[in-house]
């Protein structure tokens, strides 16, 4: 058995998609690979344990508590996107949640967890912010105000990128320009991928997967 855990915020979770989010694409990959006619059974399970809102100390705290209630013996992947809510500010414009460096000592110090539990890491990276609609985005649970930035973003992505290189994981990222991403693959909130900008990610990780996972 193969098991593939899904782990993030919202963009992880598919806010902004019809079709669900690039997790349960590739969910629905797995499920046409084991149960389509002449498919290979019961050889693979996928978890989206993703929560809107997240930050990295909910990576965390799942890989403490939650993980080792659903791991089994056999390969266990991590398919995680980190640092979009860790980088916002809420309630007024300048009020991090996170400094760069804060961040970067919070995914080194996860990085020995991961490895504890699983076999293969992979973090996926996606597109841009229409930051004319997320500064300020209000939450739709609390009406709470949170800010967004691209620039910000890219520095905690550029985090998360070193910290790959560093530890030798996989870093995944569509190579879609900003104009394109804009006009083509947000949803409508200006935060999310859209059906479209979830399928290219999806079909990205999935190329990584039958390179590394399936060969």
């Amino acid at each position: 058995m193969t098991q593939f855990f899904a782990l993030g915020s919202s963009s992880v979770y598919g806010v902004g998609s019809a079709n669900g989010g690039w997790a349960d694409l590739i969910k629905y990959k797995l499920h046409q690979k084991m149960y389509q006619e002449n498919g290979v059974g019961e050889k693979y399970e996928l978890y989206n344990l993703s929560k809107p809102g997240a930050t990295i100390e909910f990576i965390k705290e799942l890989c403490i508590s939650t993980i080792p209630m659903y791991t089994r013996n056999g390969q266990t992947i991590a398919l995680l996107n980190v640092g979009g809510n860790d980088a916002k500010a809420e309630g007024t414009p300048t009020n991090y949640l996170s400094t760069p460096k804060e961040f970067k000592q919070k995914l080194v110090s996860l990085i020995p967890l991961l490895k504890k539990h699983f076999s293969y890491i992979f973090f996926v990276a996606y597109g841009y912010y229409d930051e004319a609609k997320v500064n300020p985005k209000i939450s739709p649970f609390t009406g709470q105000k949170s800010y967004f930035s691209n620039k910000r973003k890219g520095l905690f992505q550029k985090v998360v990128r070193d910290v790959c290189q560093e530890y030798k994981l996989e870093f995944i990222q569509p190579q879609v320009d900003k104009t394109t991403w804009l006009q083509k693959y947000i949803y409508k909130d200006g935060l999310h991928p859209n059906s479209k900008g979830y399928k290219i990610i999806a079909d990205k990780v999935w190329s990584e997967l039958q390179s590394t996972i399936f060969k």
